[in-house]
């Protein structure tokens, strides 16, 4: 039995990626010598030949190779082939602080995403965040109109991800973009609830021709999503 599967997905990351699967072992030993049985599952949906030489090269991991092109497809099939009972997801250029996995597994619950409650910023800029909870005052739901108050990186019981999938963006042919903005508003409209772990950190790297920025540029848009539709939760009454 597998308590924690570690969604990692990979495109083009390079020597990054070798950087980040480093930061990744260091969380993953942490979560072993505490007892939890962690597996590390690698999607390399399209990846550059150094990027799969190095993902491949590494031990002890499971690679799923993808062929669609599609950030949020990818980890649903990497999602898909898991077996564990809970999920993490992380980009393959970010790193998380050593204790995530171990803070985080004892508060998953039906129905509720666990998020870092400081993203750390370097790279292209460097900043520094502190998330909040969705119970917290600061939080508005009616604001997920506009932006997206949380990073990608999140921790829940897989159910959670079985019941609500990824949306596939197709940004060439339909504008859409920003998956992870979209999924936070269908398990909001569903009625999943977003807390914060204390302590917990994610070191975000920002690359000028990253996902987000290349979503930026060609003015992608938030797909249409039932949290905003007539009858959701915030949405106008039908």
């Amino acid at each position: 039995m597998v308590d924690v599967s570690v969604v990692m997905t990979f495109h083009d990351e390079g020597p990054l990626a070798q950087q980040s699967l480093n930061a990744l072992r260091r969380c993953t030993e942490a979560s072993t010598r505490a007892g939890l049985r962690v597996e590390v599952v690698a999607v390399l949906d399209r990846p550059s030949p150094e990027t799969a030489r190095i993902v491949m090269g590494q031990p002890g991991i499971r690679v799923v190779p993808v062929d669609v092109g599609d950030l949020g497809i990818s980890r649903n099939l990497g999602i898909a082939a898991s077996a564990g009972q809970c999920v993490s997801v992380i980009d393959g250029d970010d790193y998380w602080s050593a204790d995530w996995l171990t803070a985080c597994h004892p508060l998953a619950q039906a129905d509720v995403v666990l998020r870092h409650e400081w993203v750390l910023m370097f790279g292209e800029r460097n900043e520094f965040m502190q998330q909040v909870p969705q119970t917290d005052e600061l939080f508005d739901a009616d604001s997920l109109l506009v932006f997206n108050p949380y990073v990608s990186s999140c921790f829940a019981r897989r159910e959670v991800f079985e019941r609500h999938p990824y949306r596939e963006k197709r940004q060439a042919a339909t504008g859409y973009g920003y998956e992870d903005w979209h999924w936070l508003c269908e398990t909001v409209s569903a009625g999943v609830t977003n807390r914060v772990v204390p302590g917990t950190a994610l070191f975000y790297r920002q690359k000028p021709s990253g996902m987000l920025a290349r979503e930026r540029e060609g003015r992608a848009i938030l797909p249409p999503t039932s949290l905003f539709a007539p009858g959701g939760r915030t949405g106008a009454p039908a």
